[in-house]
């Protein structure tokens, strides 16, 4: 009876997350997916509020299926490691969980899963606390203040979770990864004047790389409205973005996985 105790309150366990104050769903959505695709996740599921990203482990991260346990089976060369991201619109912002799974034997007929965020708590707080890092160097000004506060405060109250992973890591950014904004700085378009009207921001499309074009405005002197960087056209594999300051000026600006630049 403690076994199964112990195995429902592992699954029905909170898992690990991190409010990003002042975020709407489709930018905070935008930032993880950004973050992910430069460590060579792949995408898997995409929906509004959740995006399921996977990547191979060499090294297994649980036990294995029973066959497995018992020795009757042979493990497989490689398994899955997915991680479910659900973005929750509140009041403050928006709150984005993790969850990781182990797929064995993935898209066979002997498919077998176990969730494993036990395992990679300290990997998931640890993307966690990135993300809002990065949120809060380019969120509105007030928000933040609040990301950076609460932050802060949760370093004083526990230690910081080790930077050791746990179990293997996805692959190193590929080769010629977006470049940061302090080198592509001097390539940042001038603002321009916008006449357009307001938008919901939940009504607004972002792209993949919209927190590469919002850090390098934001770089340029640029206070980010509620906007941010909306995504107008793809076109041969790049994204042109606009995006929109407090004071009423825009900026067009052009990214791939190189570098973000001036489209204007």
């Amino acid at each position: 009876m403690a076994l199964i105790a112990v195995a429902v309150q592992a699954e029905t366990a909170a898992p690990p997350s991190v409010l990003l104050t002042g975020a709407n769903v489709p930018r905070a959505k935008a930032l993880a997916l950004d973050a992910a695709l430069i460590k060579g996740w792949r995408v898997a599921v995409s929906e509004r509020e959740r995006v399921v990203f996977e990547t191979r482990l060499e090294t297994p991260a649980s036990a294995g299926p029973p066959g497995v346990v018992l020795g009757k089976v042979a493990p497989p060369a490689q398994t899955l490691l997915r991680i479910r991201a659900d973005f929750t619109a509140t009041g403050d912002g928006v709150r984005t969980a993790l969850r990781a799974t182990e797929v064995w034997y993935a898209g066979t007929r002997q498919q077998w899963s176990t969730d494993v965020t036990g395992p990679y708590r300290d990997n998931l707080l640890n993307a966690l606390r990135s993300l809002r890092e990065q949120w809060a160097a380019i969120a509105p000004q007030g928000a933040a203040r609040a990301a950076a506060a609460s932050d802060a405060g949760e370093r004083r109250a526990k230690p910081r979770a080790s930077a050791t992973p746990a179990r293997a890591e996805p692959s190193a950014a590929p080769t010629g990864s977006i470049a940061a904004p302090s080198q592509a700085a001097r390539l940042a378009p001038e603002p321009l004047r916008r006449e357009h009207a307001a938008s919901p921001p939940e009504d607004l499309p972002v792209g993949v790389w919209a927190y590469h074009a919002e850090e390098l405005a934001v770089s340029r002197g640029c206070e980010l409205d509620e906007r941010g960087a909306v995504l107008l056209r793809e076109e041969d594999g790049a994204e042109v973005h606009r995006v929109d300051c407090r004071d009423g000026t825009s900026m067009l600006i052009r990214c791939d996985r190189e570098r973000c630049r001036d489209s204007g």
